[in-house]
């Protein structure tokens, strides 16, 4: 198993229980990767928000055996600032041209009314500008989501699959029968279940459980994997070779291929079309300042860089009072970017005066703060991707015993109950092939 993060413990955790030896790797010294929680001044904050409040069945019931009752329910309650004003997520494209100035909305209006009298012929775009443009005209696209767009992606809207337009305006295809609600959301629509001790504390509680069957390295980095006649029969860890039967990595897809004998140069090739952005986390310890009444804020606003604003205070992590308080701000950029390749002291200036304009916690006093840089977290949507991700997805299916899981080993932008489901689904997988029964106990 590569990577403990959420999909690498789950699987490891489902297929130890079944009795199946398992060894679990991975590069840094903590668990959770992504959905993995920090210690600023004394208490448990989260890398940014991770919410299960319903997802696949399987998922949910191992989210809900974890957790226990080692949690408190919160409103999933968000919003997007724009133009000085909070706009409720997701949003409604009236909505948002509500929060626009009067001439901008004009000609949204206008533009939204011209879309719909002359409907776009044939296929619909492929890009997220396009999509948008033909469903509700240009100018709200320019207006509202093009800043947004550029600020996570990088890149103009156009060059972005239309695939991430879709979800952010509610109209990407779901099909939620047979999902299930977590614990908090069978109580009360619109929640969410908050761990206690953040949500780090149900990753390594499912760590301890996993070490009582298999075993678990950290700060061990995967340095390659040996396939042998279209099977994979090991891994390489700091140079020694170690045979295993199976391989299910979460580690970055690109780097896999990189790291995996024997694959054709076109899959190597291939990789060079996918990218990812990194983001910039940033606690910032604050007092004076009112409560956020959402549990995150998206942040439209072009004049600012940061993208999100999490005020963990509205999630019930507690500080010495309740006015000293976490406040998490999210920065995403690639490698060129100032921010990345800059020191902290001037990422944690820039977020201080970016939370006093926002104006989402007026009076706001920034006692203090700590960054964390967490490499490739978001796979780019470039337009294609899909074709690209076919033809290497397949590639890597020839090779028996070996599966991507994850985010990064899907190279997805899922969700954590997502994450959880893809580990599961690859340890049934595997269960299948050895013949070996699950046990009545794996959730």
């Amino acid at each position: 198993m590569i990577g403990a993060g959420p999909a690498g413990l789950a699987a490891a955790d489902r297929l130890g229980r079944a009795g199946v030896h398992v060894e679990l790797f991975e590069a840094s010294s903590r668990v959770g990767g992504l959905a993995g929680s920090v210690e600023r001044w004394g208490r448990a904050v989260d890398l940014g928000p991770h919410v299960i409040a319903g997802g696949p069945p399987a998922a949910v019931a191992l989210w809900t055996e974890l957790l226990g009752n080692a949690y408190h329910c919160v409103p999933l309650r968000r919003a997007i600032a724009m133009h000085g004003t909070l706009v409720p997520y997701p949003p409604r494209p009236t909505s948002l041209m509500r929060a626009l100035p009067a001439t901008t909305l004009a000609a949204c209006v206008a533009g939204a009314a011209a879309a719909r009298v002359v409907p776009r012929r044939g296929a619909q775009p492929n890009d997220s500008a396009g999509w948008v443009a033909a469903r509700y005209g240009r100018a709200l696209y320019d207006a509202v989501l093009a800043p947004y767009v550029e600020k996570l992606w990088g890149r103009p809207g156009e060059r972005v699959d239309a695939s991430f337009a879709r979800a952010l305006l509610g109209d990407a295809p779901s099909d939620e029968r047979g999902a299930a609600r977590g614990p908090c959301e069978r109580e009360r629509a619109d929640t969410f279940a908050v761990p206690v001790g953040g949500t780090g504390a149900v990753w390594e509680r499912l760590t301890d459980r996993i070490r009582a069957r298999a075993t678990v390295h950290l700060d061990t980095p995967v340095d390659g994997v040996e396939v042998r006649d279209e099977r994979v029969c090991g891994v390489t860890v700091r140079g020694e070779r170690r045979p295993f039967t199976h391989v299910v990595s979460s580690m970055p897809l690109s780097r896999l291929v990189r790291l995996t004998s024997g694959l054709p140069p076109e899959t190597l090739a291939a990789t060079d079309r996918l990218s990812s952005r990194h983001a910039l986390v940033v606690h910032l310890r604050v007092v004076g300042a009112p409560l956020l009444p959402y549990a995150w804020v998206y942040v439209f606003d072009p004049r600012l860089a940061v993208g999100r604003v999490t005020d963990t205070r509205a999630w019930g992590v507690p500080g010495p009072t309740y006015e000293d308080g976490i406040v998490t701000l999210e920065y995403w950029c690639g490698d060129e970017s100032p921010a990345w390749r800059g020191d902290d002291e001037r990422v944690l200036e820039r977020a201080s005066a970016e939370l006093a304009a926002s104006a989402l916690l007026p009076g706001a006093r920034v006692l203090d703060g700590r960054v964390t840089r967490l490499r490739g977290a978001l796979p780019v949507p470039e337009v294609g991707y899909g074709d690209t991700l076919r033809a290497i997805t397949a590639s890597l299916a020839s090779v028996r015993g070996l599966l991507t899981i994850g985010r990064h080993g899907g190279f997805a932008f899922n969700s954590t109950a997502e994450s959880l489901a893809d580990g599961i689904a690859a340890a049934d997988a595997i269960l299948g092939e050895l013949g070996v029964a699950q046990s009545p106990t794996v959730p």
